[in-house]
């Protein structure tokens, strides 16, 4: 599928439309990884429902944006495929960064996406319930350490861009840039590390109160990534959302303890 110029890959599966009753469900993957990597939870979704998980731009093999993209640019980008895919209503499931776009696109009034007038131009799929899986966007908690290392990192990258200590001191310049910041951030493109500075600094926390559909939040106990506080904030927030807990659960936590993630998933979404 293209969409605005880029090639998208995309998974699609489920019982075929005509006279199923099936439902459609959507779902939209973590930083840093594709559809692929939820191969387990994608072939048991599509065995009820008609599943359609895009690889979001920048994400393994679908297209990079020529320009970092924000929380609203990947909002836009995923009504854009519904309605490229024939998503009117469906579920929606989310893990990590998939949760963001989530809670921009249900927070959105008008629901979808609007021109410079405030008109809607394209309106977002109707969401029946959702399911966040080790959810982002809530404001990260960084100690005293981090803005410390955060100084100390700014302060030599003006210094080594001084002549003609660029020259004196590179490779002590590559090593250092080298190790600055989260193994997200080293493994990325140019353009996905200013995006993922774009979405990580994006508090979303304003956007609970206004979802207004069943929740599902499915969190990992020892979640060093979002951590489990962060679904407690998110279950406080979005009115009559349920929180399960995965003991021991890291931030994949659907795969540390697929039985349990399972059978509430399969429960919610049968209600």
């Amino acid at each position: 599928m293209t969409i605005d110029g880029l090639k998208i890959n995309y998974y699609e599966n489920g019982p075929a439309d005509d006279n199923s009753g099936a439902e459609k469900l959507l779902f939209l993957h973590g930083w840093g990884v594709g559809y692929d990597t939820y191969s387990v939870l994608l072939t048991f979704l599509s065995k009820k429902y008609h599943v359609f998980a895009p690889d979001m731009p920048g994400f393994s093999r679908s297209d990079e944006p020529p320009a970092p993209l924000d929380v609203d640019g990947f909002t836009d980008f995923a009504i854009k495929f519904a309605a490229a895919a024939g998503i009117e209503r469906a579920h929606l499931v989310v893990h990590s960064h998939g949760c963001r776009v989530a809670l921009k696109m249900l927070a959105r009034r008008p629901g979808g996406i609007t021109n410079e007038d405030g008109e809607l131009i394209l309106k977002a799929p109707e969401i029946t319930k959702l399911v966040i899986i080790d959810g982002a966007g809530m404001p990260p908690r960084r100690g005293l350490r981090y803005h410390v290392q955060v100084r100390t990192f700014k302060i030599a990258k003006k210094f080594f861009n001084i002549r003609p200590f660029n020259k004196m001191f590179r490779k002590a310049w590559e090593r250092l840039n080298s190790s600055a910041g989260s193994e997200d951030y080293r493994l990325a493109s140019p353009v996905m590390k200013k995006t993922l500075v774009r979405v990580v600094n994006e508090d979303l926390t304003p956007c609970l109160d206004k979802i207004n559909i069943p929740t599902l939040l499915l969190w990992g106990e020892e979640d060093s990534h979002t951590p489990l506080s962060d679904g407690k904030l998110m279950e406080s927030r979005i009115p009559g959302a349920g929180l399960v807990v995965i003991k021991h659960g890291g931030h994949y936590s659907f795969l540390d303890d697929w039985s349990t993630a399972r059978g509430a998933i399969d429960y919610f979404l049968k209600q």
